[in-house]
């Protein structure tokens, strides 16, 4: 098991695309299209090195921000992009509407390589990407790593580890900070699963505050232990999607997000939160609705919110929120603050401890539980009677401490 690190030292390279105006046609417009926008010119009469003139003076006269980050050239009948900034890749496609003209296929002259490229042998230890079986290391720098980042969607480390050290950036934001533009590049690091572990802030350092990670369809086990603070705005810092049934999360400090975009998907069955300084803010973990039922979620601490249905949950400090119609299973709230958000139903409830909280109060959905159990010290809060049953499992005095309307309460003392 090799150790490959990333050195983030490769000399950038600008890429280098070229295409032709093989067909002239006046009734023909030639197009080129970047991110869903599109730049055109028509067939030129005087031939097809006009045509091709007349479509680099479009490219370069262009205001749109994609079509800004390539100088567009043109000899004869060949128009040329090249990255205006050495090591950042483009992609364009070509295409003609009308009439009887032609553009040839995009040739690649040269290939976008670099310090932020996954992709670039020159870029590791070990002088090639990582291959299976090697364990993989982001350490020591703060150069980001956000191109070439689909080069290991086949590969399976021995591990990775992403350490404190490392205080760059992992993958791109939703919008591109120098266009303003959605981002149209791959924005997840690919990594086909993980043998051992994925290993997120050990050692000394403040962390990364954009890590985004696409573990695929194979398996892995996260180990969060420190994130830095999030870079993108709404976002957490670390981002993961993955599908295999087996992945767990584990996370005692740190910002996280599983699934939380529109499209995102992930499926992580197992999730446990725990604490490292501060119990009631180390973690900040969202449950986002592309994640598929969570069937354990274990939680000493942080702020938990979830969007999707939760089949056990564990819990003796810290908030939990659960929003939408999401369902809950079993619920053990020893401590801390649970909030009800959500129309779902809870099969079975139970709350106990002086600091432990049913609160209702943030949303007047109607919901049910089928056993839902509020022991002596333990608070409920709902003003608003949303509950469709409760037995309280206490002597009379704990109601002082509970807001809870009138009926549709059935209240009992054991």
């Amino acid at each position: 098991m090799p150790d490959n690190v990333c050195k983030f030292d490769a000399p950038d390279v600008a890429q280098v695309q070229t295409f032709q105006v093989t067909a002239n046609d006046v009734a023909t417009t030639y197009r080129v299209t970047m991110n869903g926008k599109t730049v055109s010119a028509a067939g030129n009469a005087g031939g097809a090195n006009s045509t091709a003139s007349d479509l680099k003076t479009a490219l370069a006269a262009s205001t749109i921000a994609e079509f800004k980050e390539v100088t567009w050239t043109v000899s004869t009948s060949t128009i040329t992009g090249t990255a205006a900034t050495a090591g950042v890749p483009f992609t364009f496609t070509v295409s003609v509407s009308g009439g009887a003209g032609t553009l040839s296929a995009i040739t690649t002259v040269t290939t976008s390589k670099g310090k932020h490229h996954a992709d670039d042998p020159a870029n590791w230890s070990l002088g090639a990407v990582p291959v299976a079986g090697d364990t993989v290391y982001l350490q020591n720098s703060s150069t980001d790593l956000k191109y070439g980042l689909t080069a290991l969607a086949a590969v399976t480390p021995a591990d990775v580890y992403i350490d404190a050290s490392y205080t760059g950036g992992v993958g791109l934001p939703d919008v591109n900070a120098s266009g303003g533009y959605r981002e149209y590049r791959q924005k997840f690091w690919q990594i086909n699963g993980v043998t051992g572990a994925c290993y997120v802030g050990k050692g000394a350092g403040s962390g990364s505050g954009r890590l985004k990670l696409d573990f695929r369809s194979a398996a892995v086990t996260i180990n969060v232990e420190l994130t830095g603070t999030p870079s993108d705005q709404n976002q957490k810092a670390l981002t993961v999607i993955g599908s295999h049934a087996n992945n767990v999360l584990e996370v005692n400090k740190g910002s996280v997000a599983l699934a939380p975009q529109a499209g995102d998907t992930a499926n992580f069955p197992t999730v446990r939160v725990g604490s490292i300084k501060s119990v009631s803010t180390d973690v900040d973990l969202y449950v986002g609705r592309g994640c598929s039922a969570v069937t354990t979620l274990s939680q000493n601490g942080g702020n938990v919110v979830a969007e999707v249905a939760v089949g056990t949950l564990t819990k003796i400090a810290g908030d939990f929120t659960i929003l939408g119609a999401a369902t809950m299973g079993t619920v053990t709230n020893d401590g801390g603050n649970y909030y009800w958000q959500s129309s779902g139903t809870m099969t079975t409830g139970t709350f106990r401890g002086d600091t432990s909280k049913l609160d209702c109060s943030r949303d007047n959905s109607t919901r049910a539980a089928t056993t839902l159990t509020v022991r002596e010290g333990a608070t409920l809060n709902d003003p608003m009677k949303t509950v469709s049953s409760l037995a309280f499992a206490t002597d009379m005095k704990s109601l002082a401490k509970s807001n809870i309307g009138a009926a549709p309460f059935t209240v009992t003392r054991s």
